[in-house]
């Protein structure tokens, strides 16, 4: 004899595992979303403080080896300044005018280095 679950039953284990379902998606989503948004070593402070920042030149055009810069091939983009270095440059006077040593690319931070010395 064959023995079938009341229709009463079989509605609560489904609706029971529909909940579970439900539950492990919300924990997955809820996870993943802590995962990819928690602080890190290194992050800003998690306070909102936002990060000092300073202008240093970058070209925004590629500029070829003993090239003069013009005033169009650089601009002054935003860093932290704990990332910038002391060769940086951060007026666009000390570069404009000037020739480059070497080939700069487009999008690359303009230090003293890719400069030929002033006068030479």
């Amino acid at each position: 004899m064959n023995k079938q679950l009341p229709i009463k039953s079989v509605f609560l284990i489904v609706s029971l595992m529909s909940a579970l379902w439900l539950v492990v998606g919300f924990a997955v989503g809820f996870f993943s979303n802590w995962a990819v948004t928690r602080d890190r070593p290194g992050d800003e402070p998690s306070t909102g403080t936002p990060r000092e920042m300073v202008m240093v030149a970058i070209a925004v055009n590629h500029v070829s080896q003993n090239e003069i810069i013009m005033e169009d091939d650089v601009t002054l983009a935003p860093i932290p300044k704990d990332l910038m270095i002391e060769e940086m440059i951060t007026d666009l006077d000390q570069v404009v005018g000037r020739t480059a040593k070497v080939d700069i690319e487009r999008g690359m931070f303009i230090t003293e280095g890719f400069l030929v010395e002033e006068g030479d």
